[in-house]
């Protein structure tokens, strides 16, 4: 019986022991009576052969003795569970002479007993293994007992661990969390969870489920009707108001609904026990066994148990929640009370103020009720603009205890208040103390001022706006006028009698009569009419004026009154063709981008032929002359183009070699201006910083918009540091930052004092739009804005920050040799060496792509020449030899040159690109040729400057592709 192959192998193979004699029968009577069971087995080698066993193993597992003889039969009948550790434990018996073992074995009617096994070695006289003798004895009800025992233990466990989270926790939530862990932790059920039952709908919902496999099943169909989905034990709890136990699960037809998806996740049985709170079933606490027949009568009563617990938990804890919103509510409406709120005891004892009342004395709420009354009255006096007034008027309300009432009281800083009074007393009359409510009137008692300000700020709008307003009385034809109609029309108030006749005089005598209609026009049609006329002032000069008019009628539908609003439109004519004239330079500048990519196209034909030109006529040569001054004629022409895109706006930046250092000290004293003085600005500079290449005007809006973004953090003050130093990136820096390249940089360090940044902002702060402060203050385009500086120049940028303790933004921009402030002297560029490659040469313009083919071709290249991008794509599929790089223009018919590339890449993967293109770096952005690691050739170009960068991209394996 110590190995599978090897007992297998008993059965007929096993011999018996000689014929019976009448001791053997004896024994074997008495064996049959006995409850235990014997065997013997014989030792061969490491393994154990079954030679005989009692004729009682019938009644104990159902088999007789010959069939208990046949192959594997002990072994197929231990339980998968047990028979792996049966087989272990067969080693001992080698070791100790001596076995016990328990397991389970499945009895002849598929039933499984447990089984206690003890087995005893038998050695020879030499001492080795001979026989074993050993013996089973059935254990079942033993096992059983202490099954139900430890699971009724750790039931009892649970109740006792659950009654102690109720008498400490009073939020639902965590209760009901706990009691659900406790028992999923103590291994009694795979699942325990509550629901609630929504009384409407009386759908069951989950609030707190517990699964030992970390799952969430939450039974959204769940109804407490008499319906399937309410039939399972769930509903069926809610429904009844009694508990509900399902004990097989596969074969009760009540869970029907959700058989499947319990079987898969291994429940066998489950029970429902009711939660009331006020005396009805608001849910019930649900839970889940593995076993079939988990829930005996025993079990039961506990699970009732701990549901009525429960039940008594969450009512206690439903009450407190009332209490404390009674509570909360009675305060709330005491705070959020415009008046101030002053309960006062008989005693003149102050009792309670709300906040309203303690704001009017400008003092904390809890100190005022804290004060001794010595000192607060002392402390009112001080503020009261009459203190013995207001003591002699209390005094009175005090000597008499019906007394409602109400008076008015001053303070020194000019506020007003009516302060109204009434008795508190009980239901049989006992006089407590008073009630007083502090009302401030101070905007009534200021209202005629408040109105005149009004009818002047009023006037000063109507100004400011040149919008005057007027009202006309149809029947006695009175027309008044505000201020500014008269400063409209250029007339005095004091000498000019406004009426519909005098009106009409100030009108331009072209558009007179195109008022005139007008008005007659809205009088006839009862509906309100507008115009726009000149206005003559009697000084000649003449306004523009924009008139709305509203009617009035009578109960007969009949016009009495007229009124309306005139605005001089004058400067906002002169506005508006100001804003023409901006358009119209607009498209002029739009025009001149356009003419510039052309003529960069020609300039690229005329100087690049040239410079061929002079490359091939000897120096001697009389037409040498005449092709110089036509290459200068192209370059001046170049800087025409410079000259048009500098108008249109459409220029490109200008990097140069720079000093961080000095763009830093040159603008000091505007962030020192833009921080403020309660920000500290602390500088530490390296002396020996080396120079970086970027453009110096948007190095400085780098600078500037991390402190802007710095004083923003630091609302209360703080300190903003600014480093620099020289700094060199070694290959474990670049691998964790893409785009960076190890070697020599330069460090620039802005950092805070401020709120800092949670991971999350962080994982968001250089995207465009994205911003935390408030709507109106911040764009979200700042950081966004450093970010593609930085990257435009070659550089990167991080951000590191905790909450409370600052932020550090880092910028790594790569050192460069020469001189700062100037641009890098180049050095003698190298001759430009030839080439052998294949060239897919993209370009609409003839004169371009024939002079950019013949300058290839001199150059040993082998060109593929067509005019659009379909083409290229057709070429690329026909042609057999290889394709080494792809040569472009951006602008395309039919594609762009980036659409182009990126069919070409989808055809042959890893074809280099460089981009031609006439157009600046604004005007091409949007075609994706200025991302990173994309080359861009821009036009004109020399015939060297389009050699070397071919060369170039050819040569650079690292190259993004």
């Amino acid at each position: 019986m110590q190995g599978e192959s090897v007992t297998r192998q008993l059965g007929s193979s096993a011999s018996r022991r000689g014929p019976r004699g009448p001791e053997t029968q004896l024994i074997e009577r008495v064996l049959s009576a006995s409850p235990t069971v014997c065997f013997a087995l014989k030792v061969v080698g490491d393994a154990f052969l079954l030679i005989w066993v009692s004729p009682n193993v019938r009644r104990m597992v159902g088999y007789d003795a010959e069939e208990a003889l046949a192959p594997g039969w002990w072994l197929d009948r231990v339980h998968a569970d047990d028979r792996a550790e049966a087989l272990a434990k067969q080693a001992d018996l080698l070791a100790h002479d001596h076995l016990v073992r328990e397991y389970r074995f499945r009895h002849k009617d598929g039933s499984y007993h447990w089984i206690r096994d003890e087995l005893r070695l038998l050695r020879d006289a030499g001492g080795a293994p001979q026989e074993v003798v050993g013996s089973w004895s059935d254990i079942t009800r033993r096992k059983e007992a202490e099954l139900k025992l430890s699971r009724l233990s750790r039931l009892y466990t649970w109740l006792s661990a659950a009654n102690e989270v109720m008498l400490r926790q009073r939020d639902r939530q965590v209760l009901l969390a706990e009691a659900c862990r406790v028992a999923v932790e103590h291994g009694l059920y795979r699942t325990v969870w509550v629901g609630f039952v929504d009384p409407q709908t009386l759908v069951v919902r989950p609030a707190v489920f517990w699964d030992a496999t970390g799952e969430q099943f939450l039974e959204v169909a769940i109804s407490a009707r008499e319906e399937p989905e309410g039939r399972g034990v769930t509903g069926t709890a809610v429904r009844t108001e009694d508990h509900a136990i399902i004990n097989d699960v596969e074969h009760d037809e009540r869970m029907a609904p959700w058989r499947a998806e319990l079987l898969r996740r291994g429940y066998r049985s489950c029970a429902a026990f009711p939660l009331r709170t006020s005396g009805r079933v608001v849910g019930a606490l649900t839970v889940r066994s593995a076993e079939v027949d988990a829930f005996g009568e025993e079990e039961v009563a506990i699970l009732d148990r701990l549901a009525t617990n429960l039940s008594f938990a969450l009512e206690a804890i439903a009450q407190d929640e009332e209490l404390r919103f009674q509570k909360t509510l009675l305060e709330c409406q005491s705070e959020c009370c415009l008046d101030g709120l002053v309960v006062v005891s008989a005693d003149r004892r102050l009792i309670y103020c709300n906040r309203r009342y303690a704001q009017v004395w400008g003092l904390p709420p809890e100190e005022v009720r804290a004060m001794p009354r010595e000192l607060w009255i002392e402390r009112r006096a001080a503020v009261l603009l009459n203190p013995e007034e207001f003591r002699e008027r209390s005094d009175a309300f005090y000597a008499r205890e019906d007394e409602v009432g109400q008076d008015e009281v001053g303070l020194k800083d000019g506020r007003v208040f009516e302060r109204y009074t009434a008795p508190v007393k009980g239901a049989d009359g006992t006089y407590y103390g008073r009630v007083w409510f502090w009302r401030e009137v101070t905007e009534r008692k200021w209202a005629e001022e408040a109105l005149r300000e009004s009818e002047r700020l009023l006037r000063q709008a109507q100004q400011i706006a040149q919008l005057g307003s007027w009202s006309r009385d149809l029947a006695s034809d009175e027309l008044r006028w505000s201020d500014e109609m008269y400063r409209t029309f250029g007339v005095d108030p004091a000498t000019f009698a406004p009426s519909y006749r005098s009106f009409l005089a100030c009108v331009h005598p072209d558009d007179r009569v195109l008022v005139q209609r007008t008005i007659e026009h809205g009088l006839e049609q009862r509906r309100p009419y507008e115009w726009e006329a000149r206005v003559i002032r009697p000084d000649g000069t003449v306004r523009r004026a924009h008139n709305r008019a509203e009617i009035e009628v009578d109960a007969q539908g009949k016009p009495v009154r007229l009124y309306g609003i005139l605005q001089d439109l004058t400067e906002r004519k002169l506005l508006e063709e100001q804003f023409l004239q901006a358009q119209k330079m607009e498209a002029l500048g739009r025009l001149a981008g356009g003419i510039a990519h052309d003529f960069n196209n020609l300039l690229t034909v005329v100087n690049g032929f040239g410079e061929l030109a002079l490359q091939r006529l000897d120096a001697a040569d009389p037409v040498r002359e005449y092709v110089a001054v036509m290459k200068k004629a192209g370059e001046s022409g170049a800087s025409l183009t410079k000259q048009l895109l500098a108008f249109s706006r459409q220029d490109v930046v200008a990097p140069q070699a720079l000093d961080l250092n000095a763009v830093v000290a040159g603008v000091e004293n505007l962030l020192r201006r833009t921080i403020g003085e309660d920000i500290a600005l602390v500088m530490h500079l390296a002396p020996d910083l080396g120079p970086v290449r970027a453009d110096p005007g948007q190095m400085q809006q780098v600078i500037m918009n991390l402190a802007v973004n710095a004083r923003d953090a630091m609302p209360h003050g703080g300190t903003l540091t600014i480093e620099t130093a020289n700094v060199d990136l070694d290959e474990s820096f670049a691998s964790r930052h893409p785009g960076a390249q190890p070697g020599p940089h330069v460090l620039l360090v802005v950092s805070d004092t401020g709120t800092g940044m949670t991971p999350e902002i962080q994982a968001h702060v250089f995207e465009p739009f994205f911003t935390t402060k408030e709507r109106g203050r911040g764009t979200g385009l700042g950081l966004a804005t450093v970010y593609g500086v930085v990257d435009r120049s070659g550089g990167t940028i991080g951000v590191y920050s905790e909450p409370g303790l600052g932020t550090t933004f880092k910028i790594c921009l790569p050192r460069v040799a020469g001189d700062a402030g100037a641009e890098v002297a180049a050095a003698p560029a190298p001759s430009v060496e030839d080439g052998t490659e294949t060239v897919l040469l993209v370009e609409d313009d003839t004169q371009v792509r024939d002079l950019v083919r013949r300058v290839l071709v001199a150059h040993g290249y082998t060109v593929l020449e067509v005019r659009e991008g379909a083409a290229a794509l057709a070429i690329a599929e026909q042609h057999d030899g290889p394709i080494d790089l792809l040569l472009t223009d951006v602008v395309l018919p039919g594609m762009s040159g980036r659409a182009l590339a990126e069919g070409l890449a989808a055809r042959r993967p890893g074809i280099p690109a460089v981009y031609m293109s006439g157009y600046t770096d604004n005007a091409i952005a949007h075609h994706g040729v200025l991302d990173p690691g994309v080359e861009l050739l821009q036009k004109p170009f020399r015939p060297e400057a389009l050699l070397r960068k071919v060369r170039q991209v050819l040569d650079t394996p690292w190259l993004i592709r």
